[in-house]
């Protein structure tokens, strides 16, 4: 998914960023604080995906460089990112079995 861009005759393929950190309807994972340095608060507002979810974070190549599974029934998560994670754009992604949910997080 991304963003079309150009004039006649040219057309630019942009990832689409949004940073907006409230959860929807569609979406129920806000993270705070977006920016942050290494942790971030990953709060969601369904129990559907609270527990025995899987979490991953891809950098912008598409790599995974990190997992865990959450099987707690908590709302509130943290995750923290590798020290070796260069500053940029992430992909937060919560799998559960019935649904996936993705988040942008953003690394000083």
């Amino acid at each position: 998914v991304g963003c079309l861009e150009g004039s006649p005759g040219t057309m630019m393929y942009f990832p689409c960023i949004t940073t907006d950190i409230q959860a929807s309807e569609n979406n129920p994972i806000f993270i705070y604080p977006n920016p942050s340095s290494e942790k971030f608060n990953v709060h969601v507002t369904s129990d559907e995906i609270i527990s025995d979810s899987q979490i991953q974070v891809y950098d912008y190549f598409g790599r995974c460089i990190h997992v865990e599974m959450n099987r707690k029934s908590a709302a509130n998560l943290e995750i923290t990112l590798p020290r070796n994670a260069s500053s940029g754009m992430y992909l937060l992604r919560i799998n559960s079995d019935d649904h996936v949910w993705e988040k942008v997080l953003f690394k000083q």
